[in-house]
């Protein structure tokens, strides 16, 4: 089963991070405590793995949330269940994982018959095969773990790749799918060798769509208009007040507001 390992999300928005920050601090409890991550200063939760807080980025004040380890896949199916602007909050790491019981491969052979030029071997305690650069939206892990038991794929999804693959899933149900195809995307350019597709699953999963009823997706679709409409709404007072755009954004929402009593009066 893929499984998210790791999530990063961001926003440039005071309003967006004070609103989720306190949604993430109802639900996951424990002790929240001052900590700092690069030059982000904020709140951590050791028992959820969790931390927020803000930083400055070209200039400008910046909000991030993330969270690591066991945690990440329930942290992940809690920020999809929030139904979040997805012009407000955008991803900027995803990482995506299968653990299995190690099966009889030699990683050094695995390393050696690899095909990329962008490789790394590290051996330690436990054997490690890097794939791609760590500058690129796609970075890959295959690590041995707990006493060379288990055996981890690991891919890493930044930049513009974790973006989009964090708002295909703010606007489709199938979140499970999406990231597993993902995962067989990035394992596949790996060019591990024809071993992994017999122990890792990489049998691809049809985006299926749900069987619900009449009222259930006019539901849906009520919620995605009104998400549409706030979206709109937090736009509008955005550049309401910006030096360039205030005056013409007023004269908008005025010719709307005379648009809608006139439909009232008629």
């Amino acid at each position: 089963m893929t499984t998210v390992d790791y999530l990063r999300i961001a926003t440039w928005e005071l309003k967006a991070y004070t609103h989720l920050s306190a949604k993430i601090r109802s639900n996951f409890h424990g002790k929240w405590e001052p900590r700092h991550w690069l030059q982000y200063a904020g709140y951590g939760n050791a028992d959820a793995s969790i931390f927020m807080g803000s930083g400055e980025q070209q200039g400008e004040r910046h909000y991030v949330f993330q969270c690591s380890g066991q945690k990440s896949q329930e942290f992940f199916g809690f920020i999809m269940g929030l139904g979040l602007s997805n012009t407000a909050i955008y991803c900027t790491r995803l990482d995506i994982q299968q653990t299995i019981p190690h099966p009889p491969v030699l990683l050094r052979k695995v390393f050696k018959q690899n095909g990329r030029k962008a490789k790394t071997w590290i051996e330690s305690d436990s054997q490690t095969i890097y794939i791609g650069s760590r500058t690129s939206d796609r970075f890959t892990r295959l690590y041995q773990k707990i006493d060379q038991h288990f055996l981890r794929l690991e891919h890493e999804l930044k930049g513009k790749l974790a973006r989009s693959v964090f708002a295909t899933c703010q606007i489709q149900t199938a979140h499970a799918s999406i990231l597993h195809n993902q995962f067989i995307y990035s394992t596949n350019k790996c060019k591990f060798g024809a071993w992994v597709g017999k122990f890792f699953n990489l049998s691809p999963e049809i985006l299926k769509q749900e069987d619900v009823s009449v009222d259930e997706e006019l539901e849906r679709r009520l919620k995605r208009q009104k998400t549409y409409l706030k979206n709109t709404e937090i736009a509008l007072e955005k550049y309401m007040n910006n030096h360039d755009l205030g005056e013409q954004v007023r004269q908008m929402i005025d010719r709307l507001h005379r648009m809608g009593q006139y439909r009232l009066d008629d």
